[in-house]
């Protein structure tokens, strides 16, 4: 059983704290870098839990004018992202059927846990609907996200991974429709594996 406590960002696996995919990446050195103060840092991560929260609700709800009066209701500063979302989530190119949301998963190989944003059919390649992992994010695109996604794959099909999508979803703050980034570089994995490596020799050392 997945524990997560969110004040902490700490999964647990049979009481056992367990590293995340994103604690992983960012003390093996494989993480977008932030500029400036921590007060900034505080106000980013905040508003991306508000964001992910309030998509979680909206996917779990129904469609029509309950979700439109859920977006008002939110705080101003999200609710441009909550309208990009909806413009690719409403979107018929995309054709999304969205199987989870804010699943918990973990590798039990590799001994890692993670939050995957959304587990989807989408339309991608050939309009054929194709299962993809998806992460949305209210910042600009960056391809160690890539690495990410690789990790969370790896939880879902912990042997034959490679096989489905990996989107990245980069929401816009004025509500236009977001840019959508696909990973498809299976050498991505291999990135991912050996950050892992790493990360358990640097946790022998502490």
């Amino acid at each position: 059983m997945i524990e997560f406590d969110e004040e902490k960002h700490e999964y647990k696996v049979d009481g056992k704290v367990k590293p995340s995919v994103t604690t992983i990446l960012k003390e093996t050195g494989v993480w977008p870098d932030f500029w400036g103060h921590d007060e900034d840092r505080e106000f980013y991560m905040q508003r991306g839990r508000m964001v992910h929260l309030a998509i979680h609700h909206i996917v779990k709800a129904k469609q029509g004018v309950v979700i439109h009066d859920y977006v008002l209701r939110q705080d101003e500063r999200i609710q441009g992202y909550l309208n990009s979302f909806l413009n690719w989530y409403n979107d018929p190119n995309w054709k999304v059927n969205a199987e989870h949301s804010e699943k918990k998963v973990y590798n039990k190989p590799n001994d890692y846990c993670g939050t995957i944003d959304m587990i989807a059919n989408i339309n991608f390649r050939e309009e054929r609907q194709e299962k993809a992992i998806i992460d949305f994010k209210c910042g600009v695109p960056a391809y160690e996200y890539a690495y990410q996604l690789a990790g969370y794959e790896m939880c879902v099909e912990p042997v034959a991974f490679g096989k489905r999508l990996r989107i990245g979803v980069y929401l816009d703050k004025d509500g236009k429709p977001p840019k959508v980034c696909p990973y498809l570089d299976i050498t991505d994995f291999q990135v991912f594996r050996a950050c892992r490596y790493v990360y358990s020799k640097q946790s022998v050392r502490r």
